[in-house]
């Protein structure tokens, strides 16, 4: 008759949470609130100020309109509304809104109110959707008065048909 060994199993279960451990928080990434780091879609003005020691931070509350994917018709122009939280310190007065990527929508604008700390605010861009049949997207992060990005990238992506 054979002995079943559990060394095996053992050393097994042993490995499977090292990696649980090590590995999987790699995988599991969440956009941070302050995304301090490379600016995707421009270099900011001053980038030797962090958006930390500024007080500025912001998170992506929910779409408010035109949930990703949602259908649209060709030529059509439209208002794609955000809703994004000011989890800083500072009222966002005078801040601007650039665009990251995508062709659809304006490529800066600043925002029409201000948003002061513990605050909601909406962001909106009008654009037309254009003639040709597709998915199109595109995204956009706030800036500072100083041209530091903070936050995440909020976007849309849509479906023309």
């Amino acid at each position: 008759m054979y002995k079943k060994s559990i060394a095996f199993p053992a050393r097994l279960l042993v490995l499977v949470l090292f990696l649980a451990v090590t590995l999987v928080p790699t995988f599991a990434k969440v956009e941070p609130v302050f995304a301090g780091g490379p600016v995707t879609g421009g270099a900011a003005t001053n980038a030797s100020v962090s958006p930390a020691a500024t007080g500025d931070c912001g998170t992506f509350v929910r779409d408010v309109n035109y949930p990703d994917y949602s259908y649209v018709s060709k030529n059509t122009t439209i208002t794609k509304t955000w809703l994004l939280h000011n989890c800083g310190t500072t009222n966002w007065q005078g801040y601007t809104v650039r665009k990251q990527y995508g062709i659809m929508g304006p490529g800066s604008f600043t925002l029409d109110k201000s948003c002061g700390a513990g605050a909601d605010i909406t962001v909106y861009v009008t654009f037309n959707t254009g003639s040709t049949v597709g998915k199109i997207e595109s995204g956009y992060r706030v800036y500072n008065k100083n041209g530091v990005p903070f936050g995440p990238t909020f976007y849309f992506i849509l479906n023309v048909k």
